[in-house]
């Protein structure tokens, strides 16, 4: 699905309305003209004969007075699309992901061995301004008001507390959220605190919800719900315009606003991945989102020797293991990139999947492999792409169009698709030091448990089998068939 923004003006639409379109300057109801593509002796047209893309976030005078002002191009000028009814433009991201979810499950294995992984693109939960509320996180707010980031999480809590959904982890995309704040100062020096805009001050979070699916009946919520906050605000992140909530330029995300609310997060059953490694259900994995991948985040902490230990989810317990030497899996959501060699940091043999809203290869699985010839240092990654089977999530253009209409773009026709890559094993993972567990018997195996992922989001399968090596059970050492599948979530070319 395409998640990122579009054209704030229809230009064919605008194009056909401006014969029928008599303002004067005297008369105009707006107070910014722009050029007219119609008569090149014309220089400006009343903004009031211009038509707005549907669920622009470009609406009221203010808005349109500001977008011309700020636009070098008018008919090129770009929004973020939404319902400016916050309630309803959640509502109905909710519903496209219930429904890419539920189409996952229907096109995936149904084999209770396979743990499927479902990616969503970044960008998915934005709202018509390009944030919602960062304060609906952290605060009840007043009785009545609606809190768009609690109830986000609540609808994706229900999603993935089903028994059908056991075996299944999911990467819903990003939230975006700002904070209007007085501090007027960075601190630290690391993060893009206190951008001012419009003479207010914000600061801005981007992160990921991952779950991994239970049943709440069997499994409590331990080591099940966590937040991935991207790091890195990129030129992609948000509009060229200077509005605000609206931080354009480079720099970084301030994730402190997550630590400073981390007590009431726990407290709810979420943990963070603020260092990009985790396990789930005992697999390496390493999760990046989007720029924070070309950046070698994952790399980066890989080879700090300061970060020892990192989360451990699944099996209805939080737990914190030593770091691992390698990933089996990892995950990118993005909008905007590709899988970068130098960023890899694979066991060889491990396979990544990322899953985009804005680029050209939506959805890439690749499984890589390592050739040290040359050296530990000196060594080459040598990948091979997979390919994956589409799968429509809406059965037509038309209702594909009523169920995006307003809140995401949809391209050429092209429909909203799950993409499921078909299984594969799931490398062991390396280590001469034991790592007792108490989820596996030194002398049995553990039972196969396979992954899949999506492409409006991403499925993966994946099975695994322990590897013994005389009475001592080293941890990971397994291996998994898998598949995946890739949701995107929007429609796929959007």
């Amino acid at each position: 699905m395409y998640t990122g923004p579009v054209n704030a003006i229809d230009v064919a639409a605008t194009i056909a309305n401006l014969p029928k379109c008599e303002y004067t300057p005297e008369d105009c109801p707006t107070a910014v003209w722009w050029d007219n593509p119609l008569d090149e002796n014309s220089t400006r047209v009343c903004m009031a004969c211009v038509v707005f893309t549907e669920g622009c976030g470009v609406i009221g005078q203010e808005d349109v007075d500001f977008v011309a002002l700020n636009g070098t191009d008018a008919y090129s000028t770009q929004c973020y699309l939404g319902n400016k009814d916050i309630e309803e433009d959640v509502k109905g991201r909710v519903s496209i992901m219930q429904r890419a979810v539920e189409k996952a499950y229907e096109v995936a294995s149904q084999d209770k061995d396979t743990l499927k992984i479902f990616v969503a693109p970044e960008f998915f939960w934005r709202g018509p301004m390009g944030s919602y509320p960062f304060d609906s996180i952290d605060n009840p707010g007043v009785e009545g008001e609606f809190n768009a980031i609690n109830e986000i999480g609540r609808a994706l809590e229900g999603i993935i507390q089903q028994e059908k959904f056991s075996d299944w982890m999911f990467l819903f995309g990003t939230i975006i959220a700002s904070k209007e704040t007085t501090l007027e100062t960075p601190e630290d020096g690391d993060s893009k605190r206190a951008i001012e805009k419009n003479g207010k001050m914000f600061q801005f979070l981007n992160f990921a919800p991952l779950y991994k699916g239970f049943d709440p009946a069997k499994t409590n919520s331990d080591g099940m719900k966590f937040i991935v906050p991207k790091i890195e605000v990129s030129t992609m992140d948000f509009l060229t315009e200077d509005r605000a909530p609206n931080p354009k330029d480079e720099g970084y995300y301030d994730n402190v606003l997550l630590n400073e609310i981390l007590d009431s997060l726990q407290e709810d059953g979420y943990n963070l991945i603020e260092q990009s490694w985790f396990y789930m259900n005992d697999i390496a994995m390493s999760v990046e989102i989007c720029v924070d991948h070309a950046d070698e985040l994952a790399k980066s902490m890989l080879l700090d020797p300061n970060v020892t230990m990192v989360p451990s989810g699944g099996f209805g317990e939080y737990r914190e293991l030593l770091k691992p030497e390698g990933a089996q899996i990892s995950l990118v959501s993005s909008a905007g990139m590709s899988i970068k060699k130098n960023s890899l940091v694979l066991e060889s043999g491990g396979t990544i999947f990322l899953q985009d809203g804005l680029g050209v290869q939506l959805s890439q699985e690749q499984s890589c492999e390592f050739d040290e010839s040359g050296g530990k240092m000196e060594g080459k990654w040598f990948c091979s792409e997979r390919s994956y089977s589409a799968h429509q999530v809406y059965a037509s253009v038309g209702e594909a169009e009523a169920a995006l209409r307003g809140l995401f773009y949809i391209r050429n026709n092209t429909l909203p698709e799950i993409h499921l890559f078909k299984p594969l094993d799931i490398i062991s993972l390396g280590g001469d030091d034991a790592i007792s567990d108490p989820h596996i018997d030194n002398n049995h195996t553990i039972g196969d448990m396979n992954v899949t992922s999506n492409d409006t989001s991403s499925v993966t399968n994946i099975s695994m089998k322990q590897l013994l090596e005389s009475k001592r059970a080293r941890l990971f050492n397994r291996l998994i068939p898998y598949t995946s599948v890739v949701s995107a979530l929007i429609p796929s070319r959007l």
